[in-house]
């Protein structure tokens, strides 16, 4: 039987963005494209030759389209849809609907007619795949009514996230693992409170994953913590082994995908009241409610730690399941 033609845009080959496409692949005749990071004059140059792509593609067969978020680059096959009759599908991740006013830095987010570009999108889309209850809520804002409007948690291997029985964490170790390139990243992904946390708890070793050389003139040091640069999604696994909480430190997510995967690898969780945080951990003891040295302690010495973590971690596998989000994604599309 010939397999429908399905358009699979991305803005990075990431491994959630992959996940989807080895998902999709199975079902449908996938073509992947993947739109080039450009900057300056060579950004509308790009934007223009990949639209031109994308309409030649339509005219070929390619009648639906499936992206890994809503952006400037799916302008044209939105528009087209209103025209052609054609479908798109988005998954919202978190920055499409988040207004600058709610990261309180004093700077933009993102150009005001990057935002514009992006409402219009999220407004017209076939139908739109928030990550959280939190980005559908606001995605519905947007859109001005719930229509197609569906939450498709990323989901998790538990093949590959599972509890590391021949590796032993270290009692009294936090992690956290954030892609930090920039100093308004390093605010939005709250590394200054875990820096504040490592210079108030000296017996506490802190380890954090993802920082670009250029940003390590921001970190002080300190015998208790420990910073490592970007590693690959598979590495990751042993760090999650190594240390007994995982820290989520921001001050804005979506569905934060290395809390799921830290859960999952029998780490106990600490949260903060970000994204989808709270519904993913599931146990108010577990998520900070401020900033207080005084608020981590009374985590970090809650007792029967492990009981309650084996708790959020059954939860989280029957939830964020790579099989659940398969079925749930190919019915969609399919439809």
């Amino acid at each position: 039987m010939k397999r429908e033609k399905l358009l699979v845009i991305l803005l990075s080959p990431s491994s959630f963005s992959m996940q989807d496409v080895k998902i999709l692949e199975k079902h449908f005749e996938v073509k992947l494209l993947i739109h080039a990071k450009t900057t300056g004059i060579g950004y509308p140059i790009e934007l223009t030759k990949f639209a031109l792509y994308t309409i030649y593609l339509m005219l070929i067969g390619y009648r639906k389209t499936f992206s890994v978020f809503a952006d400037t680059h799916m302008l044209v096959p939105v528009l087209l849809s209103k025209i052609l009759g054609t479908k798109t599908y988005i998954t919202i991740g978190g920055y499409e609907v988040f207004s600058k006013e709610e990261i309180d830095f004093k700077q933009d987010v993102m150009p005001k007619w990057r935002r514009n570009v992006i409402q219009f999108i999220i407004k017209h889309a076939t139908v739109l795949l928030p990550k959280s209850h939190e980005l559908a809520e606001k995605t519905i804002q947007i859109r001005g009514r719930k229509d197609d409007v569906i939450t498709l948690f990323n989901g998790f291997d538990p093949t590959l996230f599972n509890v590391h029985t021949n590796v032993k964490s270290t009692p009294r170790s936090v992690l956290t693992i954030a892609q930090v390139a920039d100093y308004k990243t390093f605010l939005i992904k709250g590394i200054d409170r875990i820096l504040s946390y490592a210079e108030n708890n000296p017996d506490v070793h802190f380890t954090i994953v993802g920082i670009q050389d250029s940003m390590l003139h921001y970190f002080p040091k300190l015998k208790n913590l420990t910073i490592v640069k970007p590693v690959s999604h598979s590495e990751t696994i042993l760090y999650y082994a190594k240390n007994q909480f995982y820290l989520l430190p921001s001050r804005s997510e979506g569905m934060p995908n290395a809390l799921c995967e830290a859960i999952f690898c029998g780490c106990i969780p600490l949260a903060f009241n970000a994204g989808n945080s709270t519904f993913i951990v599931h146990n108010p003891d577990f998520i900070l409610q401020d900033e207080s040295q005084a608020e981590f302690n009374r985590i970090v010495h809650l007792p029967q730690l492990e009981e309650a973590s084996k708790s959020i971690r059954n939860r989280a596998e029957s939830l964020f399941s790579l099989s659940t989000r398969e079925v749930s994604l190919v019915n969609i599309i399919s439809r």
